[in-house]
């Protein structure tokens, strides 16, 4: 009988093929090492039959696996947001497909988790965080974003864009995005949690582009997609 899953793991896929089974099967072995008890919860686009086939394959395979869910929305704001209300572990994170998060820095936010902290936040831009091939447009849209959130925001957290956070599931309807259309979501969670004064730790991670398939992230709709939930979670 598999343990009643403590963190839940959100991953987003489109079509990512054999990058999914190695995504999974790192974070598995990472939590399996560590005795965390976690559930996946795999996020497909319609039409994805060798993630269908995958996901299926692996709900036999993993030690710790307490669910796999799919389902069909096409965009990432709605897979996170539908992934959200799947949890069931204390804790839920995300996961990218791509292989750009290290299993490991899972664990270690997780380590937090049982302190006084309701939410952990990987930083790719701080001391002892390491970045790895990350394309130079795509880092000045980002550090100027930032930048950006922490003027309007008044926060120290220089990294709210990242998807690699993790957060207590008691918080899940204070923290869902409403507004996001794309990766403009885990901005947007996360000013939720600002706004809602939670018990925010910050803590370096690492993170490297991927080495196979086309990134996702659309140089010209996604920054205005963030521009879009920056000024209206102001408006708030």
């Amino acid at each position: 009988m598999k343990e009643q899953p403590i963190l839940s793991i959100i991953i987003p896929s489109h079509f990512e093929g054999n990058a999914l089974r190695e995504v999974i099967n790192s974070i598995d072995n990472a939590c399996y090492k560590a005795d965390i008890p976690v559930e996946f919860i795999i996020m497909l686009t319609a039409g994805d039959i060798e993630g269908e086939h995958i996901v299926n394959r692996l709900s036999d395979e993993l030690f710790l696996m307490s669910t796999v869910r799919y389902c069909c929305p096409i965009d990432i704001a709605n897979k996170i947001r539908t992934g959200m209300c799947l949890c069931k572990g204390k804790y839920w994170t995300v996961c990218m497909a791509d292989g750009s998060d290290d299993p490991w820095d899972v664990v270690y936010m997780y380590q937090y988790m049982d302190k006084p902290w309701d939410c952990v936040f990987g930083s790719r831009w701080i001391k002892g965080s390491q970045v790895t091939r990350y394309p130079l447009l795509k880092r000045i849209l980002n550090r100027v974003g930032n930048s950006l959130v922490q003027m309007m925001y008044h926060v120290d957290h220089n990294d709210m864009t990242s998807s690699l956070k993790m957060y207590k599931t008691e918080h899940v309807e204070t923290l869902f995005p409403s507004r996001a259309q794309g990766f403009d979501v885990f901005m947007e969670i996360a000013l939720n949690a600002v706004k809602h004064n939670l018990r925010i730790k910050q803590v370096p991670v690492r993170w490297k582009e991927r080495t196979s398939g086309a990134s996702k992230f659309n140089l010209v709709r996604e920054p205005v997609n963030y521009v879009k939930t920056l000024l209206s979670g102001k408006e708030m």
